[in-house]
């Protein structure tokens, strides 16, 4: 029991330490508030669903959660409590379905889901695509968009009208905490969503071709357009 209440609270300082991560970047100030909690709420539910599983300790973590600020969508009931002591299947279900497009989609549409599938627009990928050799080269291309922004990496050149068999991943930068670029991704369903720098992904990506960079759809005023959207839990 001591040491399910200690990993316990390893997971509040992890996720604690991630989200003053994210709030430090230039570009965090820019978000909705809609959009900070629905940043905030997805590491929350990462950890939950990889945790032990148990009421007791489900209730004492939430309860500790409010405590770094998530005030919106917890204390709204948008996350329900399980009532069974099996395991925290809403949480499960969206790590296990959702894939980084879908992820950044529903961000850019202040948390509202699309059903009755995960979908996108068909331009959700417009963007110039470009060869990036070096992590250098694909910031002077961040710099030059400024934060927050969108990086779509992509195996065709051309993946404006977002042909998923051809998209490898999409991510969003926030901007700079210590001369280090912050990210925000999610890779594909049944993997966490995570804070990384840049030079993580970059890494992990770099044997890929097209790199594009585009601003947040949210701050040119162009919101998603697909249809059959409704709020739904996360």
């Amino acid at each position: 029991m001591e040491n399910i209440s200690m990993n316990i609270e390893q997971e509040i300082a992890d996720v604690k330490r991630d989200i003053e991560l994210l709030a430090s970047t230039e570009g965090w100030s820019k978000l909705s508030q809609k959009q900070q909690e629905y940043l905030k709420t997805s590491l929350y539910v990462s950890r939950r669903a990889m945790r032990e599983r148990g009421d007791r300790n489900q209730q004492r973590y939430e309860s500790n959660f409010r405590g770094l600020g998530e005030t919106g969508l917890l204390q709204r009931g948008q996350i329900p409590k399980n009532s069974a002591p099996s395991g925290y299947d809403n949480s499960q279900d969206r790590i296990a379905s959702w894939n980084c497009a879908h992820s950044i989609f529903v961000l850019e549409n202040d948390g509202v889901e699309t059903l009755p599938t995960p979908k996108v627009d068909s331009d959700f990928s417009n963007s110039e695509y470009h060869l990036c050799p070096s992590q250098s080269d694909l910031e002077l291309r961040i710099d030059g968009m400024g934060f927050p922004c969108i990086v779509h990496l992509s195996e065709a050149i051309d993946n404006s009208k977002y042909d998923e068999d051809e998209m490898v991943h999409s991510f969003l930068v926030l901007g700079k905490n210590n001369e280090k670029y912050i990210c925000w991704e999610k890779v594909r369903p049944g993997l966490p969503y995570k804070v990384r720098g840049l030079n993580e992904i970059f890494e992990l990506n770099r044997d890929y071709r097209y790199w594009g960079v585009r601003e947040l759809r949210s701050l040119s005023g162009k919101k998603p357009t697909s249809v059959d959207t409704c709020p739904k839990e996360l």
